[in-house]
């Protein structure tokens, strides 16, 4: 390349530069992709998911609480309240718990995975449920 004109030289370095920079955009555009199909997976299924756990959770803790409330308290207005706030507690998990089977395989016994050969439970990739 000694042999070549200056002028030449510049060319074909900005030449390979601009290839270079377009190699560049498109790998980031392909890793910008990948990245908006995690980002949709987290916010269309997992959200949804977390936000009803965490409602059966609350709802739990309620409940225990208000078990806890019914075995101490003989007063008839405390456990009255007590029981009201448990079957409330309740029914909130039950509609949480109504919008889980279509995000995620539970309750289902199509949904056990199958065994290997040596014995050992198969493991299925995070979302993926067998088809029903």
């Amino acid at each position: 390349m000694n042999h070549f004109k200056i002028s030449t030289r510049l060319a074909v370095s900005f030449a390979l530069l601009v290839l270079l920079m377009a190699v560049l955009g498109g790998v980031a555009l392909l890793g910008s992709s990948t990245q908006s199909e995690a980002l949709n997976q987290v916010t269309q299924r997992q959200m949804p998911i977390n936000q009803a756990l965490g409602i059966v959770l609350d709802g739990t803790n309620e409940q225990a609480i208000q078990f806890r409330n019914i075995g101490l308290f003989n007063s008839e207005t405390i456990q009255a309240s007590a029981r009201e706030r448990i079957k409330s507690a309740r029914a909130d998990i039950a509609a949480a718990l109504d919008r889980l089977p279509g995000r995620c395989c539970i309750n289902h016994p199509e949904a056990e995975l199958p065994q290997t050969s040596d014995g050992f439970t198969q493991q299925r990739p995070s979302g993926v449920c067998p088809e029903r």
